[in-house]
């Protein structure tokens, strides 16, 4: 019996640490679309601030699902769960950001907050059914 006990420990601690390095690389793509969209609008100086909050909510959706997307081929299980709580990671994190400069949360947040889960879920899908290189 204390065999299963430790297994499914192994088998949790696995999926913390995939869902953690997931995160991580979510936020770096998140971060590097960001980086590229302020250099093009800089560049061409055309400065569209009403282009700047989708670009951002965009750059999170993808980087949520190459976080689900990583966590779900690290665990190589539950991939649908990896993904969601990798996105819900994701997402605390920038709002975490964005609450302490300034920010401010409304009920378009709780919209944002499920189409993270959203993408960080497909994401995970896609990742855990992906065929392996032989």
């Amino acid at each position: 019996m204390k065999k299963d006990n430790t297994r499914c420990g192994n088998q949790t601690k696995k999926a913390v640490i995939s869902v953690c390095i997931g995160a991580v690389s979510g936020i770096a793509v998140s971060m590097l679309i960001i980086l590229v969209s302020v250099v093009v609008m800089v560049k061409t100086q055309s400065m569209v601030y009403a282009a700047v909050v989708p670009i951002t909510v965009a750059a999170v959706l993808a980087g949520s699902f190459v976080g689900g997307y990583v966590s779900a081929r690290l665990n190589k299980s539950m991939g649908l769960l990896t993904g969601a709580v990798c996105g819900a990671a994701i997402f605390l994190i920038f709002l975490g950001i964005g609450s302490a400069s300034g920010g401010n949360i409304s009920l378009i947040t709780l919209l944002r907050l499920g189409l993270d889960i959203l993408s960080g879920a497909v994401g995970g899908v896609i990742g855990v059914n992906k065929k392996r290189r032989r």
